[in-house]
């Protein structure tokens, strides 16, 4: 039985490309200048006084995220960064991650190429979408009013000749926002350790992202080209 029709959203900040699902589908894009993601380390200071954070944000990112709006439990989603992207501590960093202070100087001040050498990107893959208390049943969960839920799925340090993977699970929430669009946002942590790195120092980094859709009447096949880069 079909519950419905997938939409599908692909991203590239520069460009927005919507691919094919299904006949007349109710297709979102994702708006580059109001969507955010970004990974936040902190280590040094006595019970936190003291203490540096870094942030890292890529100036690149890609998206498919596909929603079945009639039954959430069927929607997934891919997400890909790549390595040479990778901002560290750069003010645009620092004010997208919402830190104030001024980033470490010096040798305070890692670098990410000699930690990510021979890596390509960093992904994560859905496998499953857990809504709290519906995830026994069968019964379709549509998209519609604030919802929160989990995305459980694998997170990937990828290169040509090495891929570590990880479980991960992400924490989402989903609310509507103004002309018929979603926000999805959420945070989650991962070790880096757990993936042979240590781009920052301390271990945890802290992923947070705020990814806004905006309606789109362009049939599924057409492409949206954007020059201006994220502010």
């Amino acid at each position: 039985m079909n519950l419905g029709c997938p939409v599908a959203l692909l991203l590239f900040v520069g460009s927005i490309s919507p691919e094919p699902a299904c006949a007349d589908p109710a297709l979102f894009t994702i708006d580059p200048v109001k969507s955010a993601l970004v990974a936040v380390g902190r280590h040094g200071g006595f019970l936190g006084f003291g203490a540096h954070e870094h942030a890292i944000f890529p100036s690149r990112w890609h998206i498919a995220l596909r929603i079945d709006r009639r039954n959430l439990k069927a929607s997934g989603v891919e997400i890909s960064v790549p390595i040479e992207s990778l901002q560290l501590d750069t003010e645009e960093a620092r004010r997208v991650a919402g830190l104030e202070d001024a980033p470490p100087r010096g040798e305070e001040r890692p670098r990410l190429d000699s930690q990510l050498r021979g890596f390509l990107d960093i992904r994560f893959s859905s496998e499953e979408i857990l809504l709290p208390g519906k995830n026994g049943g069968g019964e379709p969960v549509p998209l519609e009013g604030k919802r929160e839920l989990s995305v459980r799925g694998k997170l990937k340090l990828h290169g040509l000749r090495e891929q570590v993977a990880r479980d991960a699970t992400v924490p989402v929430l989903i609310e509507p926002a103004e002309n018929g669009t979603f926000r999805f946002s959420g945070r989650f942590r991962f070790r880096q350790r757990d993936f042979g790195i240590r781009v920052v120092p301390g271990d945890e980094l802290e992923v947070r992202f705020d990814i806004l859709t905006e309606p789109e009447t362009v049939v599924a096949s057409a492409a949206l080209t954007r020059s201006e880069p994220m502010p």
